[in-house]
């Protein structure tokens, strides 16, 4: 039984590690990345048009909720994103410098969200969202 249990799971993982590698999936994570894009674009649009010099625009609740659980759902995308890879190519995969700097903003981007928030009590405590 847990020979069979461990051809299981070794399955799983290289079916898991060869559809990451594939194209689709980083076309799939490219979408995110896109998505991410122009969701800064519009978060910086929209605190430009509150900060305008003669302006008398005021924060939107709805605008401040759908970009903060959009950030939110972003960041865990790309936490588990890099869990997967992680768990597929283990540590070897931080060996690229371009993948140690993709590590180091999810992990800065989800200690701005969900650490520093409970630490300081402030909402957006640095704003180093992805």
């Amino acid at each position: 039984e847990e020979v069979l249990q461990e051809d299981v799971s070794g399955e799983a993982t290289s079916r898991c590690k060869r559809w990451m590698e594939s194209p689709k999936f980083d076309a799939f994570v490219g979408i995110f990345i896109l998505v991410n894009m122009l969701l800064i674009m519009f978060r910086m649009q929209y605190e430009g048009l509150l900060q305008q010099p003669g302006s008398d625009r005021v924060k939107s609740s709805g605008v401040e909720a759908f970009i903060g659980i959009a950030e939110h759902f972003l960041a865990a995308f790309f936490l588990l994103e890099l869990v997967l890879r992680l768990l597929a190519h283990g540590f070897a995969y931080l060996r690229l410098a371009s993948n140690m700097l993709d590590a180091s903003v999810v992990v800065g981007s989800c200690v701005d969200s969900w650490l520093l928030p409970l630490v300081w009590g402030d909402a957006k405590a640095l704003n180093l969202s992805l």
